[in-house]
């Protein structure tokens, strides 16, 4: 299975099934211990903190199924904590919270049925079309943007160090943007390079 299928299959499946697997989890955790169904909620909130954080600052993991997986496993986190919401108490605040946290459910679930074509062009424009490693180790991420969606297109150029310790995580340390390129990808890191140097 390429990287565009397994991603995309996924990224489908996710955005249909979180809303029921997060009812079925929100109405099951509080049924356990208290102590426990605490620690649920604070690992959910901490794993979905962690992953949002992660791609803030630029970190990722090393293979590009790796985050594709673990933006999904965020977005399931979320999604319990947001069905869950409406547990609590006063009953209005619940409420508005609730409803509130759970539009972007509703919008997920619309991109995984009606909106499937929206998903497969970002995936599509998600998915490295050329990946290179450097000269001093770094890793080059070659991935388009826009061609299906804007009149114009052209390359995402990101370059990514790995962690001394964690060889796993990587770290961007370096990015660009060519419109509408003359070059392949595979050439877009080496013109990358160059203007990088001059």
């Amino acid at each position: 299975m390429s990287m565009e299928s397994f991603t995309f299959t996924v990224m489908t499946t996710t955005l249909l099934g979180t809303p029921l697997v997060a009812g079925i989890a929100s109405w099951g955790i509080p049924r356990l211990l208290p102590s426990l169904h605490r620690l649920i909620f604070h690992g959910l909130g901490g794993v979905f903190t962690c992953v949002v954080s992660a791609y803030i600052f630029g970190f990722s993991l090393w293979r590009y199924e790796a985050n594709a997986l673990a933006l999904c496993v965020a977005y399931i986190c979320f999604a319990i904590l947001a069905v869950s919401a409406f547990r609590l108490r006063p009953r209005l605040v619940g409420l508005s919270i609730g409803i509130l946290l759970s539009l972007p459910l509703a919008a997920g679930a619309l991109l995984g049925s009606t909106g499937v074509l929206i998903v497969a062009f970002i995936v599509g424009d998600s998915v490295p079309l050329f990946v290179g490693t450097q000269t001093d180790g770094s890793k080059c991420y070659v991935t388009s943007f826009g061609n299906a969606t804007t009149a114009t297109g052209g390359y995402d150029v990101v370059v990514k160090h790995s962690l001394p310790v964690f060889s796993f995580l990587q770290v961007s340390t370096a990015k660009t943007r060519f419109v509408d390129p003359a070059f392949t990808p595979a050439e877009a890191c080496s013109q990358f390079s160059s203007v990088k140097g001059s």
